[in-house]
């Protein structure tokens, strides 16, 4: 579907005012994200921006640039050993997922994967993507009821495996993350040092696991 009124990308993408409802999300769409940014309902969706704003601050992004700078230094390292002078063709969407992997799960657990350290995939990265598969696959089966049962019994058992790893992942790193005790420009540190409107080591996973479908 595609708007070309200039009023559209107000009404679709700006912030309501007037006491107009909210755009509610297609409940298929969203399926196995109501607990994250893609999926939160209006008010956990609110208190999850408010919790990561600072995160994203002018001041938190100049404070994280030397952390980023740093992954992309290796990430240039790591082409220039692998082109052999620029004769040997280069997979760069690999390139692009492993240096992206490392920043956000430094912002986010404080400590990259080590994707680009080791030249390799890290099984994460291979989660995350089946993770994203198996949720449109839900996302699909729900849209055909009353079949959805057998449709979902058909996505492999492997998918839901990875998906559950991806998760257990998340939740184990920002719960290692939170144990740090030591403070760094990171998202982490943003929720961590929240006042008032706190996020709970219960929304933690939900959080942190939403980096990596965004």
């Amino acid at each position: 579907m595609s708007f070309i009124h200039p009023d559209a990308w107000k009404d679709i993408f700006g912030h309501r005012s007037g006491g107009k409802l909210e755009n509610t999300k297609e409940p298929s769409a969203i399926l196995g994200n109501e607990h994250n940014l893609l999926g939160a309902n209006l008010e956990d969706h609110s208190r999850f921006r408010r919790v990561l704003s600072r995160g994203f601050s002018m001041q938190a992004i100049a404070d994280q640039q030397p952390l980023i700078s740093a992954h992309v230094g290796l990430l240039f390292q790591r082409l220039h050993e692998n082109c052999e002078g620029g004769n040997r063709p280069i997979d760069m969407v690999m390139w692009y997922n492993r240096v992206t992997s490392d920043v956000i799960s430094d912002l986010s657990w404080g400590e990259p994967l080590g994707s680009l350290m080791k030249s390799q995939d890290h099984p994460w990265i291979h989660a995350m993507q089946k993770a994203s598969k198996t949720m449109n696959f839900l996302g699909q089966a729900d849209r055909f009821p009353p079949f959805s049962a057998i449709f979902e019994a058909m996505i492999p058992k492997e998918l839901k495996r990875l998906t559950e790893d991806n998760f257990a992942l998340a939740a184990a790193n920002v719960e290692k993350r939170i144990g740090l005790g030591k403070s760094r420009p990171d998202f982490m540190e943003s929720m961590i040092r929240q006042k008032g409107d706190r996020v709970s080591h219960s929304d933690s996973p939900y959080l942190a696991t939403s980096f990596t479908f965004t």
